[in-house]
């Protein structure tokens, strides 16, 4: 939040480290009206075939509520901290029947970032996750002082999301009613 107690509304897909304040809380209310956040809805309606993902927008949401921090450990350097929720509703098909269906996600955001110079290491090459400030995080690297947001928003959506949405578990399906249908 500012100086005002709001959020900001705007955030780049990479943030630059040099600009984030050391042991100062950014806070970000993200949603479709950030380009990159938008991306990410339309390729979640993609699915969905009667309409372009374009088209179903007005009836598609996507809200990322953000807090960044920035730490330095004399272990790791440079930290930063994100914490937040995304939530989205957006347009998909069932697996079961292909009729288009709604479908929602919402999921808690807890990740760190380190330099990329740590990622080879011993200590983090297989590692998915790092304890800090008495809290599990997911680990992710920065590359040459940017943070890629964008990815791992879009990372955590597709690791999280329904992968086989069913509208209704219970409608009859045409093709297993059939005269053509042999039970054995």
């Amino acid at each position: 939040m500012d100086k005002s107690g709001k959020a900001d509304q705007f955030l780049n897909a990479k943030i630059n480290i040099v600009k984030l304040p050391l042991n100062t809380v950014k806070f970000y209310e993200l949603g479709k009206s950030c380009d990159w956040l938008k991306n990410i809805l339309l390729e979640l309606n993609e699915k969905a075939d009667e309409k372009s993902p374009e088209e179903y927008l007005e009836e598609t949401s996507i809200s990322c509520e953000l807090e960044i921090k920035k730490m330095f450990k004399q272990q790791y350097g440079d930290m930063i901290f994100v914490r937040g929720n995304i939530e989205t509703q957006f347009k998909t098909q069932c697996v079961r029947t292909l009729e288009n269906m709604d479908d929602n996600l919402t999921l808690p955001i807890n990740s760190c970032f380190l330099d990329q110079k740590f990622e080879e290491t011993e200590e983090f090459s297989e590692q998915l996750e790092i304890f800090e400030e008495n809290q599990l995080f997911d680990l992710y690297f920065f590359d040459k002082g940017f943070v890629n947001i964008a990815e791992m928003i879009h990372e955590q959506i597709y690791l999280n999301i329904n992968q086989y949405p069913i509208a209704n578990p219970d409608t009859p399906l045409d093709w297993a009613n059939g005269p053509s249908n042999t039970k054995q």
